[in-house]
């Protein structure tokens, strides 16, 4: 079984950490306090964020405080094979070079 991968963004915006799944698709992490948007992403399946929304600007916080302790599961929902796709680059539009990472809106 492929494990999926769990992303931990610090106040929403700073990628803190990652933690993979194991073969029974269970994790663990220890992170500092803060709150945290968490989403979960696994290849064939729809990226989904704490909540169960696929939006992370719509993801529910998750707040950790000292000696906190919290379980958040996901459920994820397999992508149909559509055969479409969508290909490109990404580009640095102030210095004209490609980046290696970004985020697409449609």
């Amino acid at each position: 079984m492929d494990s999926a991968t769990v992303y931990f963004f610090y106040n929403g915006i700073y990628l803190l950490d990652t933690a993979k799944t194991g073969s029974s698709g269970n994790y663990r992490i220890t992170l500092p306090e803060g709150d945290y948007t968490i989403g979960v992403e696994k290849e064939g399946y729809y990226v989904v964020f704490h909540d169960s929304t696929y939006d992370p600007f719509f993801a529910q916080f998750v707040q950790l405080d000292s000696g906190d302790v919290k379980t958040i599961d996901f459920n994820l929902r397999k992508i149909d094979n559509t055969g479409l796709s969508v290909s490109g680059q990404i580009i640095d539009s102030i210095n004209g070079i490609n980046v290696d990472k970004g985020i697409v809106n449609n």
